[in-house]
């Protein structure tokens, strides 16, 4: 349930097709920066607020992470509004995780910069990850480890989800990818909802074990 395999065909969200002109070929790149910006402004929210009450902090990281958010449905209006709150998830599942582990760091002792710079590493490290491991994978064991790579890759990767589980784009079959011969593979797509679940869940739990430390040290 998790992964689905890549079939003949080239539609793969459910959604009704798109035409990638004007106002929604604008949408469309803010759905692939959304991510990256909510992963980096997030972090910023909370280094920003170290010392200030609890309430304070929350408000800053809803400004934060709803900045993108807002942008991605305004720009999916009114054609593409499934596919901006399918794009929306993604975003907002990438915030958890980088706030996750920036309120893990400072409960371990480090100082909000620290924090901020390691947890804006985040969506970056994970969008960069099939440009980076990509390219070693076909040299990494026999075709079966091969295609489960890629798939666990795919998966893991915003980029990777918002491609095939919103907008139907096959990613390993584009130039940059494709010279790295892993669309000659078979792979599963990724799938929405466990694609944001592989994102979100890590960043919850990240976030209760740094309340459980603080928690632990106040007693």
């Amino acid at each position: 349930w998790l992964l689905v395999e890549k079939p003949e065909r080239t539609v793969w969200s459910g959604f009704f097709p798109l035409r990638y002109t004007g106002a929604v070929a604008i949408f469309v790149g803010m759905a692939f920066v959304a991510p990256l910006l909510a992963g980096l402004l997030v972090p910023a929210a909370l280094a920003g607020t170290a010392d200030r009450p609890a309430r304070r902090r929350i408000r800053a990281v809803g400004v934060a992470a709803g900045i993108p958010l807002l942008l991605l449905l305004l720009l999916s209006l009114p054609e593409s509004l499934p596919r901006g709150l399918a794009a929306a998830g993604i975003t907002l599942s990438v915030s958890l995780l980088a706030g996750g582990l920036h309120l893990l760091l400072e409960s371990l002792r480090a100082s909000p910069s620290a924090a901020q710079t390691a947890a804006s590493l985040v969506a970056p490290a994970l969008i960069a990850s099939l440009f980076v491991l990509g390219p070693g994978i076909p040299e990494s064991g026999d075709g079966a480890a091969i295609s489960s790579r890629i798939t666990w890759l795919l998966a893991l990767n915003p980029y990777s989800v918002l491609a095939y589980a919103v907008f139907d784009t096959d990613l390993l079959t584009l130039r940059v990818f494709y010279s790295n011969h892993l669309a000659g593979y078979p792979y599963g797509v990724p799938r929405l909802i466990p694609g944001m679940l592989f994102l979100a869940l890590p960043g919850l739990a990240l976030a209760g074990a740094a309340f459980l430390i603080r928690r632990g040290r106040r007693t």
